[in-house]
């Protein structure tokens, strides 16, 4: 098509009713631009201040706190403080890292969670010198478990940083939360979150496509140490891959 003229153009726009304007030449001259990593959707700064901001009676001691991070292929443990030039890494473990202590796949469920904070918690220990003295949970039975602060220095103290992920019961970064506890770091928690509620009898005789009465049924069921302990210890991961490999059972 050819030009359009500039009198065609005036008529269409005299034509038209009242338009209101609802940003003005003053509101863009005020608009800031957020930052870039609020841009992309990768941090939340209200938690971050909170995570990061120290009390000014301790002046420049550090605040530290365990990152956990899930990809789809990776889980990321760090412990991280923050300064003015950036964050600072202390100590990090990765799930992919797990196959050199006998764990060759799974890298991604809660048996890796609880497994990479563990490595995560031993290694900075041992990097401060407090592995001897701190040695963790001895008997992992999936009770609630605090470090307890003997003579001597104070145990690692940090906070959990998850990010953006979502803080549901049973969500992998509390079982790395709950392996760094194990491990001997002094995390501030409680024992209600790390774990989904255990099935219900009603909730295992209901069929797969119940609906809502299935969800109903596994909300009721306790909270128990056994279910941490095989969740931890991967029973239900490989209870998947045995139902996998029956032939015509579906996993």
């Amino acid at each position: 098509p050819g030009p359009v003229s500039t009198h065609r153009v005036l008529q269409d726009v005299d034509s038209m009713g009242h338009v209101k304007i609802l940003k003005t030449a003053a509101y863009h001259q005020r608009y800031q631009v957020k930052y870039r990593r609020r841009r992309e959707g990768k941090t939340d700064y209200l938690a971050r201040k909170r995570l990061v901001v120290q009390d000014k009676n301790k002046y420049g001691s550090p605040k530290y706190r365990l990152v956990v991070r899930c990809t789809n292929k990776d889980v990321i443990c760090q412990i991280m403080h923050s300064k003015i030039v950036g964050d600072v890494c202390l100590s990090a473990a990765y799930s992919h890292e797990l196959p050199k202590y006998g764990i060759e796949v799974g890298l991604t469920n809660y048996a890796a969670a609880y497994a990479t904070g563990l490595l995560c918690a031993r290694r900075l220990l041992q990097k401060l010198g407090l592995d001897e003295q701190y040695e963790g949970n001895d008997d992992p039975d999936g009770e609630h478990f605090l470090v307890e602060h003997e003579d001597g220095p104070r145990p690692f103290t940090c906070v959990l940083d998850v990010g953006l992920i979502r803080t549901t019961t049973g969500a992998k970064v509390f079982g790395a939360l709950k392996g760094a506890v194990d491990g001997g770091l002094n995390i501030p928690h409680s024992d209600k979150v790390p774990l989904p509620p255990h099935p219900t009898p009603a909730a295992r005789a209901a069929p797969p496509r119940a609906g809502r009465e299935r969800v109903n049924a596994w909300a009721g069921g306790p909270l128990g140490p056994p279910t941490a302990r095989s969740r931890a210890a991967g029973a239900h991961a490989r209870l998947c891959l045995l139902r996998a490999a029956l032939p015509g059972v579906r996993p």
